[in-house]
């Protein structure tokens, strides 16, 4: 099978004492699955397995979600969930040869681009609390934690969710409190949910105690149609892959960005103000649902004809036309062509001062009389 994404997504048997990539997540894909190991060999062996980016030779050792974990003949162990995403690695390793490891899952878009394996830390700031991830502002996420004892020595270790924008845990926020954990001992602690700006806090006294992060963020994808009769209420993102279709009444409360352009045969009820940008996101026009004012840097082109109730106006009032009056007032401008006034009258018009003028009846009229005193 190639390029599996759901059920079985990989398996190998590494040879020994070898760290080797067991399967890698697609770019823009999160990988949510368990890994199954299965030991064949007689003799028990101790087996190691991490997530992290780049190459197994920068592999850091914080990372590591099992660490010495010892497997019998014929047993066999599973983890509970991991999450990695963007072709971050799930990397093996084992002691003893006939050891096979098979992650199996689904894999799945990730448009918040931040679910997996988001951080992992070895503290040399002994009994002192620190930050391991912050859930960004406005997110929410559900993580996993692995825990894993790499020394010789039992340590103890704490673990609790802040409150937001803090670094430290008050006394009621603890959901693990000096847990003792062996050497080479693995601990999980699964399907914490933290929201933006809230901090998952670790502690321990020993600076051989890893602690690693993994999360998955909350999101919807529907990748077939969707009809809904009723109404549609969407409080962040949705991405929809192919058709939705809303019978009732469509709420977001969030942006909706239509790449693919939006056709629509019924009527749009705009409640907020319309605007237009271009290529370059200028507004190039706007139409106020206040005041029904249309503002645009271009043309306006009509078949039909243009009404409004308001005054028209062009060019930053170098033409405009009063509604309640008609009135046409003009600072400047001029026609490039012949004006028709279809058998209509011009009215109240200037007397002629330039030899291009229009001149009024009275004008004439007036000249005509002095051409006929001076002839008599």
């Amino acid at each position: 099978m190639t390029n599996p994404t759901f059920g079985y997504l990989g398996s190998i048997i590494p040879s020994r004492d070898q760290k080797v990539v067991l399967h890698t997540a697609d770019a823009g894909k999160l990988v949510e699955g368990k890994l199954t190991i299965t030991h064949k060999n007689p003799f028990p062996t101790r087996v190691r397995v991490g997530v992290g980016s780049g190459n197994l030779a920068s592999f850091d050792p914080s990372s590591y979600i099992i660490y010495d974990h010892i497997i019998d003949q014929g047993e066999s162990y599973e983890t509970a969930s991991i999450f990695y995403s963007n072709n971050q690695n799930l990397v093996v390793e084992s002691d003893k040869d006939n050891t096979s490891f098979i992650i199996q899952g689904q894999m799945l878009d990730d448009p918040t681009g931040q679910s997996g394996f988001v951080n992992s830390i070895k503290t040399t700031s002994l009994e002192t609390d620190v930050v391991l991830y912050t859930v960004p502002t406005g997110e929410e996420a559900t993580l996993n934690l692995f825990i894993t004892n790499q020394s010789s020595d039992p340590a103890n270790v704490r673990i609790g969710v802040s409150t937001e924008n803090t670094n430290t845990l008050a006394p009621s926020e603890y959901i693990e409190y000096n847990l003792d954990i062996n050497p080479r001992q693995t601990y999980q602690r699964t399907d914490i949910k933290v929201r933006g700006d809230q901090s998952v806090i670790v502690w321990t006294d020993n600076p051989n105690v890893a602690f690693a992060a993994y999360a998955k963020f909350n999101y919807t994808i529907i990748t077939t149609d969707l009809s809904l009769s009723g109404s549609l209420d969407v409080g962040t993102s949705m991405d929809v892959g192919t058709n939705l279709t809303v019978g009732g009444t469509s709420v977001l409360t969030g942006k909706l960005t239509l790449s693919g352009g939006s056709d629509i045969t019924g009527s749009t009820d705009v409640r907020g103000t319309l605007t237009g940008y271009n290529s370059t996101a200028v507004q190039k026009y706007g139409i106020s649902n206040e005041t029904g004012l249309i503002s645009t840097q271009g043309s306006i082109s009509a078949v039909g004809g243009i009404s409004t109730s308001g005054t028209l106006e062009v060019g930053a009032n170098k033409f405009s036309v009063d509604a309640s009056t008609g009135n046409i007032t003009g600072t400047s401008g001029s026609f490039s062509s012949n004006l028709d006034l279809l058998n209509n009258k011009v009215t109240n018009l200037a007397e002629p001062t330039a030899l291009t003028d229009a001149v009024t009846r009275r004008y004439v009229d007036s000249k005509i009389t002095a051409f006929s005193i001076a002839l008599g």
